[in-house]
């Protein structure tokens, strides 16, 4: 008798540890159930407009809405191509587009002219230039550097460098002495 109320009591040992089991991955389980539900019940995130003016040598020059993330390529795609005078290989065509940004294709023979300085000399890139590199240039002190900084953080990057005349404070005279010593 003794020995049957061992078995019995093993027995009923061995169902409770094995029912604790059992709960315990059916609770498991509701829960990773639950976490999948959750993911699948989040909305999907609308990919953002963002606004591209793109110009010059395109065959469609306009404002065009791309997605958040749209690269140069994309947005001469959207106005239908380069024309027969532009020179997209001068652009970086992977590089990331932000809202509001002007996209200038320039024809060959303007970036040639743009882009050659005294022998020897390196042009300042009005797009990279820090503050410090824009006041090595004669005529640029820490305010009109500041003045083009901040125009390039609210219009986007320059696309040519007869923009820079667009900088509160400078004037043709200064980008007439300017004009040999900075590129974009």
């Amino acid at each position: 008798m003794k020995k049957k109320r061992i078995t019995i009591g093993l027995l009923i040992a061995g169902l409770a540890l094995l029912l604790l089991a059992c709960k315990k991955e059916t609770k498991e389980e509701v829960i990773e159930l639950s976490e999948v539900e959750a993911a699948e019940a989040l909305p999907e995130e609308e990919p953002v407009p963002i606004f591209v003016h793109v110009c010059g040598q395109v065959i469609n020059p306009g404002v065009y809405e791309l997605e958040e993330g749209a690269r140069v390529f994309e947005a001469i795609a959207a106005a239908g191509g380069v024309t027969g005078e532009g020179e997209a290989s001068l652009l970086n065509l992977a590089e990331v587009l932000s809202d509001g940004m002007r996209l200038y294709v320039p024809k060959a023979d303007e970036v040639v002219a743009e882009s050659e300085g005294a022998p020897g000399e390196t042009l300042i890139n009005l797009n990279t230039a820090s503050k410090e590199e824009l006041m090595s240039l004669s005529g640029i002190g820490e305010a009109k550097a500041e003045a083009i900084i901040l125009y390039r953080e609210e219009t986007g990057k320059f696309t040519t460098i007869e923009e820079l005349q667009e900088v509160s404070g400078i004037g043709e005279s200064t980008f007439n002495r300017l004009k040999d010593k900075i590129k974009v």
